[in-house]
């Protein structure tokens, strides 16, 4: 058998290989009734050797596949997407938008207000930016999780104070938390790179987009252009201009001048982006621009079904997985949804379901979704019924 370089590729010795090679050998030049096992020194010698010969070969056969992308290994692909410009995603930070009542004259610095879900103590959130209050009352502050990763999750009404601190008098959620992230795998990583390779260079609508995903709470992206000297009136794009919709989670994670640098270094000369949000980059030549763009408004869908088995929770998880595509502008399918259910475990028959943007749905039809929207599925909103 032919190893290292073949013309099918590259066949590595194995530590079965190696180890027959030296007994073999052994016993060609000193004796063909040579004991070799583990219950005699020179077996465990020939093992220790053809054990480490075996990671020298391991080690060659990654350095032939390293430039390979199809078959390469983990930190090959890293090392290879990297020198294309795509940078493997970190785990991302929850962030929870809040309202905290604060007393009159306070300064808090990044970090000074520690709150944790109820019942979780491990579940730490802190302030993400610097807060002044004026008179005493009530104030927004948005809320990063301490640590990075998919555990940082939270529904409304849970977060409580962790740690008092003299001004502070409370906090609520109405809304749950934007879930953190876990370290982004291999196969997600491959697909953002062909995605971002098609849309390599400047000036084009694909690369301001590719450029745009990477922005720190960036989720998605969604872009159109109007090319034409007429307005676009279903897009809401003006002549000779563009739109960017990005969705960043329910409390939005992404900073708007963070944004803005993405698009202007990326983006078309002399075409204008258009959106009803905005953030200010500073261009080649020093001075600032303001540079809009748009945050998918949030469209709730509520679910309401009777069903013959299952179970409650794997109804809820099989809905929000049919429906939680999280990019602007795709309609809401009934009979998608409709499917999920009746494929959810242990479900035996769907006698009724309904589908809509209000509590109470009546009707089946799809959901319409423009591309400045999006539409957002949440266990709370799903009625399960059984019969």
């Amino acid at each position: 058998m032919s190893f290292g370089v073949t013309t099918t590729g590259f066949v590595v010795k194995t530590f079965q290989d190696i180890q027959s090679g030296i007994f073999a050998y052994w016993r060609g030049k000193i004796s063909r009734y040579l004991k070799l096992d583990e219950k005699t020194g020179l077996g465990n010698v020939g093992n220790g050797a053809a054990d480490q010969i075996a990671q020298v070969w391991e080690a060659i056969q990654g350095a032939y596949y390293a430039f390979d992308i199809l078959n390469a290994d983990d930190d090959s692909i890293v090392a290879l997407c990297e020198l294309t410009g795509t940078i493997r995603r970190g785990a991302k930070n929850g962030f929870w938008s809040s309202t905290c009542n604060l007393d009159a004259s306070k300064t808090y610095a990044p970090g000074d207000l520690v709150a944790n879900v109820a019942g979780q103590a491990s579940n730490r959130w802190q302030n993400r930016d610097p807060i002044t209050t004026t008179a005493a009352g009530n104030y927004a502050v948005t809320f990063i999780s301490q640590t990075a990763g998919a555990a940082a999750v939270g529904v409304a009404g849970s977060l409580v104070i962790a740690q008092p601190i003299d001004g502070w008098n409370s906090v609520t959620t109405a809304v749950n938390a934007t879930a953190g992230e876990d370290i982004e795998t291999i196969e997600e990583l491959l697909i953002r790179r062909e995605q971002e390779l098609q849309g390599a260079g400047s000036a084009t609508l694909a690369a301001v987009r590719a450029k745009v995903s990477k922005v720190p709470g960036v989720i998605s992206v969604r872009a159109v252009e109007n090319k034409k000297d007429v307005p676009d009136i279903v897009n809401g794009v003006p002549p000779k201009a563009y739109r960017l919709v990005i969705w960043d989670g329910v409390s939005p994670a992404a900073l708007n001048d963070d944004v803005a640098a993405a698009i202007l270094s990326a983006g078309p000369a002399g075409i204008q982006s258009v959106g009803s949000s905005s953030g200010n980059a500073v261009d080649d030549v020093g001075d600032t621009q303001t540079i809009p763009f748009d945050r998918a408004a949030q469209v709730p869908i509520y679910v309401t079904c009777t069903v013959k088995g299952g179970a409650s929770a794997d109804i809820k998880a099989a809905i929000i997985k049919a429906g939680g595509s999280l990019t602007s502008g795709n309609s809401v399918i009934a009979e998608k949804i409709r499917a999920a259910i009746t494929n959810a475990p242990g479900v035996t028959d769907l006698t009724a379901f309904a589908i809509g943007t209000s509590a109470g749905p009546v009707s089946a039809v799809n959901i319409p979704i423009p591309i400045t929207s999006i539409g957002l599925f949440d266990k709370d909103r799903i009625v399960v019924t059984f019969v």
